[in-house]
């Protein structure tokens, strides 16, 4: 049996808002990049649907149409990047922007072009259908680029690092086997005189790494000696051991020229 019809519609929510659709163009079903804008208003203005470029003269023109129609509150999609700088600018005039994750607005079939998928977005965000996502403020914004971005300079390193190991490895020089880091004083200098064209082992500063062994042959036989102590390999776990303690040294040295302090967390 069919169902009878209520005859009711959706309660308008937002009655000055607008939806906007990130325009990709695709080229043999790969994008390249965002290139236009297409953002729908209300059906009672004169032109409800505009194109606009994403340049930054243009983005400020489609603020000032939006300004000049009234509009407080805008829906566009999260689509890769190419929302962040609209988003910005918006936001910065005064506009009410949800983020609105792209499930929410393509559960219909059929809006296959950029002019459909802007009056979509600006009807379901009419009646409220839409819940923006969460973005911090821009402050933590900042900062989160930036812990981010030395996250991928502190991984690019130790790809370099291990890709120079490999090099060296390949061209059989043991300099792992003589110094214990690469990417230290001394090796670095080692790495920049091999560069620089220099073939002979003879002349190539390794004066740094031979002090640095003698100075720890001649504790360990001044031990030995006065002391009465025997010769004990450590092992790894003691070297492990010294290498964390010199790190949380180096830490706690720059946290008190930072005006902090560590504090141990059990």
């Amino acid at each position: 049996m069919a169902r009878k019809q209520s005859g009711r519609s959706f309660e308008l929510v937002h009655p000055h808002c607008a939806g906007i659709g990130i325009g990709i163009d695709i080229d043999i079903g790969i994008g390249i990049g965002s290139r236009e804008h297409w953002v729908a208003v209300s059906r009672d203005h004169e032109q409800p649907v505009r194109s606009f470029s994403t340049f930054t003269d243009d983005l400020i023109q489609l603020a000032d149409w939006l300004a000049e129609l009234n509009v407080k509150v805008v829906a566009m999609e999260a689509t890769g990047v190419y929302w962040i700088p609209l988003f910005e600018l918006l936001d910065s005039r005064g506009f009410e922007v949800y983020l609105v994750n792209s499930r929410a607005t393509r559960q219909i079939s059929g809006r296959k072009s950029d002019v459909l998928d802007c009056q979509w977005i600006w009807q379901l965000m009419s009646h409220g259908l839409l819940r923006g996502a969460f973005r911090p403020a821009d402050m933590i914004c900042s900062v989160r680029a930036l812990v981010r971005q030395r996250a991928i300079k502190v991984r690019d390193q130790s790809q370099a690092l291990n890709r120079m190991q490999k090099a060296l490895t390949q061209m059989n020089i043991q300099l792992a086997n003589v110094i214990s880091e690469i990417s230290g004083v001394t090796g670095m200098r080692i790495l920049r005189a091999i560069i620089a064209g220099e073939r002979d082992p003879n002349t190539l500063d390794t004066s740094c790494a031979i002090k640095t062994t003698a100075h720890q042959l001649a504790r360990l036989i001044y031990a030995m000696l006065t002391k009465g102590q025997p010769y004990v390999e450590q092992g790894i776990e003691a070297f492990e051991e010294q290498s964390k303690d010199r790190q949380l040294r180096a830490l706690e040295r720059k946290a008190r020229k930072m005006g902090m302090v560590l504090v141990k967390v059990a």
